[in-house]
């Protein structure tokens, strides 16, 4: 059987007419082929209740609105639509409508009805593959094409396999979906063609089929337009999916996590089930984590969601034991939708062994992760202090001693620090006992615990060397902090023997004493307890920049306390107090003591008692200060560089060759390399190939001039992406000058050079055409207006404007003209040379800059009309808006440029000026911009000005010219609005129409003209001789075009409250020509309530005898060009002949305008026609005058 026949006429249609009317339809005609059709009688349409329009499917209701209303429908339409029969079944049906008035202005509707299985229609050949029928038969798919009408014209064997499985495939041509389906599915399927029909490029939905046996499945079903050459729809293609398994499993898994719902559906963990590595179902939780829309992910393969292949093989491997044991794995990586890294702890369970289906549960540790390794230590810089400090430092952990600098071994005897950290416990590094009787393992621990409490600790501890065992008295202070996510102790140790053996020879004799006091390079001090005094050594004047003369004797305790640091001063008093006591023979205060310039040092001062009273009151003691703030300084600047290596950015420590000792957590982050990946490489491994050998070269030059480069960098992450980052450099050198590390910090900058794109493209480029916007074109012009200057050679600017491009976002939507815009500002692209410029002002208008076009004026004038009228071609072409085919034509203005001679504001001007003479010359044009222009252009700026003060100061009025019969009766009177200029004088409509109709005040003006006619009319109606006259009205073609013309003249009519019927409403033969369509229904619905129409200038346009015919008309006026004319002109005369008797045939009453001559109105009236309007019989004259007129005429 063909798929492709002509199309047929119906064999069987059925012919209704019904009078519409406000209390809704009544049948006047159905033929006997209703019967066969729907299973009614003729009868029983009018001698029942029965009615046509409660027949009509419920889901079509709105094409019985459209049959059944007011609004008349003179052209011929096609629809389509359902049906219910008499035994209750559905039938699709193609109706052809018309409504019309008849005579006695009553609406009727005619109809013909087709049974749309009747009709076939002609599918192109283009949709058939040549293995059309092979497809048919062997796709497992149901595939199926249609034509307008719903019927079948061509199916897969799988779907007539679940209708009728004893029928081929052709058999189901012909039908529809109401004669294989029930009505339930029917209708489903139906309401996606209409869709279809309706415009759209698809639809899709997930619907239910059911087969001859029963049996209920579910398809993806998917309709698609078959468009012809013209772009219009012709038919449809669809193809469903059998989803059923698909459903079946979603079902199963909802049964299977009914139970489980209230966890499941929580906000805090993912969870969703997997079949076959695709996504079953997922819950809230799931759908927030990775950023998918809850219908994006199911049915989707589970690889999408990994970050890596190694990662998605794991847990396959995993999988493979899951149903012996659940899977559990942690810290996988992931991915969202918009590329970030997601980290998860991973869990996945069977929950149906049978069906292979298995439950997973992701918890989302992104942000512990990250938390994590926030507390390591900027090891760089911890190693270079650690290692150039002179006392020594070691480390000890839960598990011991765990590193040192070069002093802890060249002070304790080590070759190596893995030597040193063998020992693990410090007691190793002192005698079994201390001084005091305690042993050092025990005393030992009792400090650490105490500093652990209190943060640091501070006390003198005999040591002993590892390599001879010599014990030598040391100075220890022990500060806890935290490396590597967990709380360490560090040790400073200064060997303090010389200092020890200095105390001890000025406990042997004063002059030993002032020896050492002499001698000494720390601070050394004595204070008498009875005078409360104290004196100090040269050494220590110096170092707080005490006068020389200070220490020469004894100063009260005031004159020190006055030195302390607020936080100092009671700490250091107490500690005195504490001697003073008899608590403690030993005094030990590490404070901050002003120096003379101001700033305050911190100062170690310990003391011991050497004299009491004989009564053993404290009598004497002597002891040192250090100057400790280098050592403070180096313990802020070690715990600070132990906080920054964990900030957000990534960082990075090489040695003096290059190669990595150090990363951070931001650093993994960010590269995606691991710290155990990064260390002993070069960072050359992040290197992009986006940057040659000169950058860098660059690059470490000022390394080495500078010690520091910072800039904007292109590296790869260990997956390839290529990102950009900013990149501090810094050279770390030891205390010899040499470099011996770098240090690096850098952070992801992709987001902020999207953002900074994103901001220039808002601020410099259209969101609508992607064009450069006004700010961006002038950024643009200056620099050409500079180039020009230089190089002496001539650009142009053309200023583009579409023409009624208003019209057009008015009667089809703004939607509708932004597609319009786009596509202009496309095909403006491809007019121009690489290196132009197009701009997009805004509204309708574009800017085209050209550039570097000749050092000729003439010969670049040449090449910008060349360029513009190519603009004017392509632009010329047709446009396919949606399912509009629309043509659309620019008005261009033209202007030079060289150099700077003008501003780009007077250059912007003169091609608008000149836009606008292109516009005036008739539109779809180029015009070059003169001084002349200019002139006209102020000119009408001005006018523009005052017309709108016209309107607000009452300077127009009306006159009003009389139309009279041929027996010299007066019928009525044309309106014609005058503007009593306050400096020109009267001015007639031609000095100031055209204006108001280019800048829109028209809309305003023939309103002010529509209110004073009714008023005057209204003032009529109550005068005998005048109340049966009528007035013609002048309508603009562009207040006609205004969508709400029809209430402005309904407005009108109700404000002044007269007889609509005589007012007549005169519009041009080109007005109707434009837009028919909208004519016809504007003129219906006034002419409805009684307004009057004529044609004006009659047998200049271009209209049809058939157009006529289809207005509501009844006065055409003969234009004067024809009057004037008359006997002198054989060939116009026979014109204005033709046009008299076209007049009688169509009952139209004619009047002939511009009659002056006796001679003139003769030969009108011999010849039929007897109503005239011109200076023979009146002028033009205001109301007061005419009405005097009346009787004289």
């Amino acid at each position: 059987m063909p798929i492709n026949d002509s199309l047929n006429t119906a064999t069987c249609s059925v012919d209704m007419q019904f009078l519409i009317s406000a209390s809704g339809e009544q049948v006047l005609h159905v033929n006997s082929a209703i019967h066969a059709l729907l299973g009614y009688a003729t009868k029983e349409f009018f001698e029942t209740d029965l009615r046509f329009a409660k027949l009509i499917h419920t889901a079509d209701q709105n094409i019985a609105e459209e049959l059944f209303s007011l609004v008349a429908q003179e052209i011929p339409k096609n629809i389509n639509f359902r049906c219910r029969q008499q035994n209750g079944k559905i039938i699709c049906l193609q109706g052809r409508y018309h409504k019309k008035y008849d005579q006695n202005s009553a609406l009727i509707l005619h109809l013909q009805l087709t049974d749309a299985k009747l009709l076939k229609q002609n599918l192109s050949d283009s949709i058939l593959l040549s293995n059309f029928t092979a497809m048919m038969e062997n796709s497992e798919d149901y595939i199926f094409f249609k034509d307008r009408n719903h019927a079948f014209t061509a199916a897969s064997q799988t779907l007539v396999s679940i209708t009728d499985p004893s029928e081929h495939w052709t058999d189901l041509i012909g039908k529809t979906d109401y004669d294989v389906f029930q009505e339930e599915y029917a209708d489903a399927y139906y309401q996606l063609e209409k869709e279809i029909f309706a415009g759209s490029p698809s639809v899709q939905d997930i619907q239910k089929i059911q087969d001859k046996q029963g049996n209920i499945g579910w398809v993806d079903n998917r309709k698609y337009p078959i468009l012809d050459k013209q772009g219009k729809i012709i038919g449809l293609f669809g193809i469903a999916r059998d989803i059923t398994e698909n459903i079946l499993n979603q079902q199963k898994v909802q049964q299977l996590l009914s139970k489980q719902k209230v966890i499941l559906e929580n906000n805090l963990i993912g969870s969703a089930t997997v079949k076959d590595r695709k996504i079953l179902w997922t819950n809230p939780a799931y759908t927030k984590l990775f950023g998918y829309r809850k219908s994006e992910l199911i049915a989707m393969p589970t690889r999408q969601l990994y970050a890596d292949e190694e990662t998605y093989q794991l847990v396959g491997h995993a999988y493979k034991n899951i149903a012996k044991e659940p899977v559990r794995l942690n810290e996988l990586k992931f991915l969202h939708k918009n590329g970030q890294l997601i980290w998860v702890n991973l869990g996945g369970t069977l929950i149906d062994v049978q069906e292979d289906i298995s439950l997973w549960s992701f918890v989302d540790v992104s942000e512990l992760k990250q938390s994590r390794l926030t507390l390591q230590n900027s090891e760089t810089r911890f190693r270079t202090l650690f290692e150039s400090h002179g006392d020594a430092i070691m480390l000890l952990g839960d598990a011991g001693l765990f590193n040192c600098n070069k002093a802890t071994l060249e002070m304790f005897g080590c070759t190596t620090v893995e030597e040193f950290c063998a020992l693990k416990d410090p007691a190793y590094l002192s005698p079994a006992v201390q001084p005091c009787g305690t042993k050092s393992s025990e005393l030992g621990k009792q400090l650490i615990a105490t500093a652990l409490e209190k943060g640091h600790l501070s006390f003198e501890w005999t040591h002993k060397r590892h390599d001879n065992g010599w014990v030598f008295p040391a100075e220890v202070l022990l500060t806890t902090m935290f490396l590597d996510g967990q709380q360490v102790i560090q040790g400073t140790v200064r060997d303090i023997s010389k200092r020890k053996q200095i105390e001890s020879a000025l406990r042997e004799s004063d002059a030993r004493w002032k020896f050492a006091l002499e001698g000494a390079g720390d601070g050394v001090w004595e204070y008498d307890f009875v005078t409360h005094s104290n004196t100090v050594s040269k050494q220590l004047a110096l170092m707080l920049g005490i006068d020389s003369h200070i220490s020469e004797g004894y100063q009260p305790l005031d004159y020190w306390a006055d030195l302390l640091h607020p936080d100092s001063y009671t700490k250091t008093l107490n500690a005195i107090q504490v001697v003073a006591n008899n608590k403690s023979d030993y005094y030990l205060v590490e404070h901050q003591v002003r120096h003379r310039d101001g700033h305050y040092k911190w100062i170690l001062s310990r003391g011991k008692l050497i004299s009491r009273t004989n009564d053993g009151q404290p009598l004497r003691m002597i002891g040192i200060s250090i100057d400790i703030t280098e050592r403070k300084q180096t313990e802020h600047d070690l715990r600070i560089a132990a906080a920054a290596f964990e900030s957000k950015e990534g960082v990075i420590v090489t040695d003096n060759k290059g190669t990595i000792l150090k990363v951070n957590h931001a650093f993994s982050q960010i590269t995606g390399y691991s710290a155990a990946e990064a260390v002993g490489c070069n960072p050359s491994i992040l290197q992009s190939g986006h940057h040659n050998e000169s950058f860098y070269a660059s690059l470490w030059q000022s390394l080495e001039n500078t010690g520091v480069w910072d800039g904007e960098i292109w590296n790869k992450r260990k997956n390839g992406d290529i990102y950009p980052e900013y990149l501090n450099i810094s050279a770390v050198k030891g205390q010899t000058g040499t470099i011996t590390n770098y240090v690096a910090s850098f952070h992801d900058i992709t987001q902020e050079k999207a953002a900074t794109a994103e901001i220039e493209r808002l601020a410099f480029y259209d969101p609508l055409t992607n064009l450069p916007n006004r700010r961006l074109l002038l950024d643009r012009l200056d620099p050409a207006l500079a180039a020009s200057s230089r190089s002496g050679r001539l650009g142009a600017l053309l200023f583009i404007d579409l023409d009624n491009f208003k019209t057009l976002n008015d009667t089809h939507g703004h939607d509708i003209g932004d597609l319009l815009l786009q596509q202009v500002a496309t095909r403006l692209l491809h007019c121009i040379r690489e290196g132009d410029t197009v701009a997009r002002l805004g509204g309708d208008e574009f800017v085209v800059m050209l550039e570097d076009l000749s050092e000729h004026e003439l010969e670049t004038a040449n090449l910008t009309k060349i360029i513009g009228n190519k603009i004017i071609t392509t632009l010329n072409q047709p446009y396919l808006l949606g399912g509009l085919t629309h043509y659309s034509t620019p008005s261009i203005g033209a202007t030079l440029f060289n150099g700077h001679k003008q501003t780009t504001d007077e250059l912007l001007k003169y091609a608008d000026i000149a836009m606008y003479e292109a516009k005036a010359s008739g539109r779809n044009a180029l015009r070059f911009f003169d001084q002349q222009m200019q002139s006209s252009i102020i000119k009408r700026a001005l006018l523009e000005e005052q017309l709108y003060q016209a309107l607000r100061e009452n300077q127009f009025e009306m006159h009003y010219q009389a139309q009279v019969h041929n027996d010299r009766t007066t019928i009525g009177a044309e309106a014609l609005i005058r503007w009593r200029h306050p400096q020109r004088g009267l001015l007639a409509p031609s000095a100031f129409m055209n204006t108001a109709e280019e800048t829109g005040i028209i809309i305003n003006i023939g309103y002010w003209v529509l209110k004073e006619t009714c008023r005057q009319l209204k003032r009529w109606e109550n005068t005998l001789d005048k109340q049966n006259l009528q007035i013609s009205v002048n309508i603009s073609s562009y207040q006609f075009r205004q969508t709400d013309f029809v209430s402005q003249v309904t407005q009108a009519l109700s404000y002044s409250n007269i007889n609509p019927s005589r007012l007549r409403l005169e519009i041009t033969e080109q007005l109707v020509v434009h837009d028919l369509d909208d004519a016809i229904i504007k003129m219906h619905q006034l002419r409805k309530i009684g307004v009057h129409f004529a044609i004006g200038n009659f047998g200049i346009g271009y209209s049809s005898l058939s157009s006529l015919k289809k207005l509501p008309i009844d006065q055409i006026k003969l234009d004067q060009s024809f009057v004037h004319d008359i006997a002198n002109a054989p060939d116009n005369d026979i014109i204005v002949q033709t046009i008299i008797t076209m007049a009688k045939n169509l009952n139209i009453e004619l009047i002939a305008e511009g009659v002056e001559t006796e001679l003139q109105r003769d030969f009108l009236a011999l010849h039929g026609c007897l109503i005239y309007q011109g200076y023979l019989f009146a002028k033009p004259v205001p109301m007061e005058e005419f009405e005097s007129n009346l009787m004289t005429v």
